[in-house]
């Protein structure tokens, strides 16, 4: 049998990575790990496409020109018609912001560098990764990134199979050891770069070479692993791995590092062990299986923005709507594949030829379109509607400002305000909800009613003022509150003022752990709490006044863009208030923290009495104005005029 003919098996394969990434999408809490089907088509892809490289380079057929329009014919016509379906329902129901966000996306997507403009935001598994129509495109991104260099590398060094192979472990285990030597420290930049994503395709490369070097050290590693281990057992071990990950790892935990290895060393074993063995035969190549692997390319394309747009017009998705999706994406795939993709890929060379010069010039087309969008050359159907009173509170941002004296200290930059206004110095301590009060302290300066030598700000973004809580994406939080203690001292700071988005980090769901337990449980969170108060008393002995802001409310009716209701061709302004009986597990939680607190010295200031009445807290003040500037942070316009509960640590 020709070792790169056509596996049905491996389209089974294909399903099964298909599969747990969508169901991943729509329900991310029924199968935490369902990510790694990414991992997975990595590794297929790589066995595939290097074994018709191989192939047509032992044969002397090999042609960059037809390599690079086969790629064109598979990837183009699908990614054509996503990108430019995205972009009409974008212009229609996404707001200013979000449309020139889009745009970035789609100039990613269409010239392949998603991943790129996607590391210079949040991570992929941040609670805004639902507002990024075309996220998915990062790992289409790298895969072809990956295809620009390998044709090249292999025509170099084919010739020489010893030289090939070497070059492909050397390779292989230096993207690896980079994976696993980043992703604690930088766990955004491991999962989007292609140097830590290589060693994922590099893997199925390494399993074609096998097949068309026989005479290799690769070839008699691969070939004592067989005897060891049969085909059945590599075909169920293989399995068995995919089935872990994607059931037992979660985007709480430090992706891709050592955990990546499970799916695609699973992957791995399913193709090593070939067609003939049961698992293959019976589960993966099944005609329902080969289907859905024949339509995963267009499906993978399709359910994500049909998800992420029907959430962002809707709010939220319940579970009918979920799976109405979902078979919308799989009847827009069937779609694609037949009536788009087959034709074009498998029409006659002249037809591939023509075909792929319309595609990339149709693709140059899209690109260069993106780039007018995220430019704001082209605006979208919500710049009819009168909408910037709210659009444009949602942007409105005051800290750092150039007032601000920016120091390093210990990694970490401490801000300073010098005053030269009273006797001695306060520092605000704690994150983005720390940092939204500096407007406050303007204007308190420009009235000459701040009464205090100095005001620094030690503040970071997902970092609270607790000691040793952490989160994946947030590895350093330890460091900055050790810094931050070292900065008290040496600065001969008399007022500490704590303050942090404290449900987030101590709530039900939260990512965050203090030591090694889960802050989301009783005891994790009772734990963090005590390390804090201790800190605050500690600070207290030392003779500092330490005061403690507690949480605003939280809601996603805070947020300006909610408060506007898209219509199918048109929008409106329809704001609501927060009923207080929303933030129960809130405000017991800032109970529990101001007990804990009270006992160790700290003054409390409580911020709801101001923002809210008994039963509900508005979203807009009188004038109409909003008074947040998204689901968790005020909005700083607000807070200069109003936030006057903080003045006691001023004046």
């Amino acid at each position: 049998m020709n070792k790169h003919s056509y596996r049905p098996d491996i389209d089974g394969l294909r399903a099964i990575a298909i599969g747990t990434v969508v169901l991943y999408h729509a329900f991310p809490t029924a199968l935490p790990g369902g990510f790694i089907g990414v991992d997975v088509f990595f590794v297929i892809s790589g066995f595939l496409i290097s074994g018709i490289v191989f192939s047509e380079m032992e044969a002397y057929r090999f042609s960059f020109l037809r390599f690079y329009i086969r790629r064109i014919c598979r990837i183009f016509p699908a990614l054509a018609l996503v990108l430019i379906t995205t972009c009409a329902v974008g212009w229609l129901w996404l707001l200013p912001a979000e449309w020139l966000r889009l745009g970035q996306e789609i100039r990613g997507g269409a010239f392949f560098f998603a991943n790129f403009v996607f590391l210079g935001q949040a991570g992929y598994f941040d609670q805004a990764s639902i507002q990024k129509p075309l996220l998915h495109l990062w790992s289409l991104a790298i895969e072809e990134q990956f295809y620009l260099a390998w044709p090249v590398i292999v025509l170099l060094f084919y010739r020489s199979r010893f030289a090939l192979g070497t070059l492909i472990w050397v390779a292989l285990i230096a993207s690896l050891a980079l994976n696993l030597a980043t992703v604690a420290g930088d766990p955004v930049k491991t999962f989007y770069m292609p140097t830590t994503r290589a060693w994922e395709l590099l893997i199925g490369c390494l399993l074609a070479f096998r097949d068309v070097s026989s005479e290799t050290a690769t070839a008699r590693l691969f070939a004592a692993i067989e005897r060891v281990f049969s085909s059945n057992l590599r075909a169920l071990s293989g399995l068995a791995l995919i089935a872990v990950a994607a059931t037992q790892f979660d985007s709480h935990q430090l992706f891709p590092g050592w955990r990546a290895i499970f799916p695609t060393v699973g992957a791995a074993l399913l193709i090593s062990a070939g067609p003939a063995t049961l698992i293959n035969r019976i589960l993966l190549a099944n005609p329902a299986a080969v289907f859905v692997g024949l339509i995963s390319y267009p499906l993978y394309l399709w359910h994500w923005p049909l998800l992420s747009l029907a959430t962002i017009y809707r709010g939220s998705l319940g579970t009918a709507e979920t799976w109405t999706l979902v078979a919308a994406a799989v009847a827009c795939a069937t779609a694609t594949y037949y009536l788009i993709e087959r034709p074009i890929r498998f029409g006659t060379s002249l037809t591939k030829r023509s075909a792929a010069a319309v595609l990339a010039t149709l693709c140059i087309v899209i690109g260069l379109t993106g780039q007018l969008i995220s430019s704001d050359h082209f605006t979208s159907n919500a710049q009819r509607y009168g909408l910037d009173r709210i659009i444009n509170a949602a942007s409105e941002w005051s800290y750092p400002t150039d007032d601000l004296e920016a120091l390093g200290w210990k990694g970490f930059v401490l801000r300073k305000y010098k005053s030269s206004n009273g006797p001695h110095s306060v520092l605000f301590f704690g994150d983005s909800n720390m940092e939204m009060y500096w407007p406050r302290v303007q204007f308190l300066a420009s009235q000459d009613r701040l009464n205090r030598d100095s005001v620094y700000f030690f503040t970071y973004g997902g970092c609270p003022p607790m000691p040793d809580l952490t989160d994946v994406q947030h590895p350093y939080c330890a460091g900055f509150v050790d810094a931050a203690k070292a900065a008290i001292r040496d600065k001969d700071i008399k007022t500490v003022v704590l303050g942090a988005h404290w449900w987030g980090y101590l709530n039900s769901a939260s990512p965050y752990r203090y030591k090694d337990q889960g802050a989301s449980k009783p005891d994790g969170r009772t734990g963090a709490i005590n390390a804090l108060a201790a800190m605050a008393k500690k600070f207290t002995q030392e003779g500092r006044t330490v005061y403690a802001i507690m949480n605003i409310p939280l809601s996603g009716l805070m947020s300006p863009p909610s408060m506007i209701r898209r219509k199918l061709t048109s929008f409106e302004i329809v704001p609501s208030p927060i009923e207080l009986t929303t933030q129960r597990e809130g405000l017991s939680l800032t109970e529990t923290l101001r007990a804990a607190l009270e006992a160790a010295g700290v003054k409390i200031i409580d911020p709801i009495p101001s923002l809210c009445d008994r039963e509900s807290c508005p979203t807009l003040t009188l004038a109409g104005d909003p008074i947040y500037r998204d689901a968790m942070h005020l909005r700083p316009t607000f807070v200069r005029s109003s936030a006057s509960y903080i003045d006691q640590v001023l004046q």
